[in-house]
C-alpha cells in the first residue's frame, strides 16, 4: 500500500503541475505591459512533472516485477522478462519489510538512463475514424 500511496501523491502533484503557468498574469512595467513570459516557469513545471512521472512508472514496474514473482516458475513474454531482469539487477524482491524509496529511485534512474527503451514498442496507427 505504501507504493500505492506514494504513486497517488505523485500523480496528484503532476495534476497540479498541469495547470497552465499563465493562469495568473500580472501587469508589469507600471501597468504598461500586460503580458509576461511563462516559458521558464512552464519548463520548470514540465521538468518536475517528467521527474514525478518517471517515479510513478518506476513504482508500476516494481509492482509488476513483484507480481510476476508470485507466479513463478511461470514466465511472461520475452520483453517483459528482460525488463524484470533489469529491475532485479538493482532491486531484489521484497521478501521482508523495507522502505520502497531506494528501489523507486533506482528504477527511476534506469528509466532516465534509457535501460528500458528497447522494451517499449510504440507504433503509431492512423486514425481511420475521420
Amino acid at each position: 500500500m505504501i507504493a500505492q500511496y506514494t504513486s497517488a501523491a505523485l500523480v496528484n502533484e503532476i495534476a497540479q503541475l498541469a495547470s497552465p503557468a499563465s493562469v495568473i498574469n500580472l501587469p508589469t512595467s507600471a501597468g504598461i505591459e500586460d503580458y509576461n513570459s511563462f516559458g521558464p516557469r512552464s519548463a520548470a513545471k514540465a521538468a518536475r512533472a517528467l521527474e514525478l512521472t518517471q517515479n510513478v512508472v518506476s513504482i508500476e514496474l516494481i509492482c509488476a516485477a513483484e507480481g510476476s514473482e508470485f507466479h513463478r516458475p511461470l514466465k511472461t513474454g520475452t520483453i517483459l522478462e528482460q525488463a524484470i531482469g533489469r529491475i532485479r539487477a538493482v532491486v531484489p524482491t521484497f521478501s521482508e519489510d523495507r522502505s520502497p524509496a531506494p528501489a523507486i529511485e533506482d528504477v527511476a534512474n534506469l528509466i532516465r538512463a534509457g535501460v528500458f527503451d528497447d522494451c517499449v514498442n510504440i507504433k503509431s496507427t492512423p486514425n481511420t475514424s475521420e
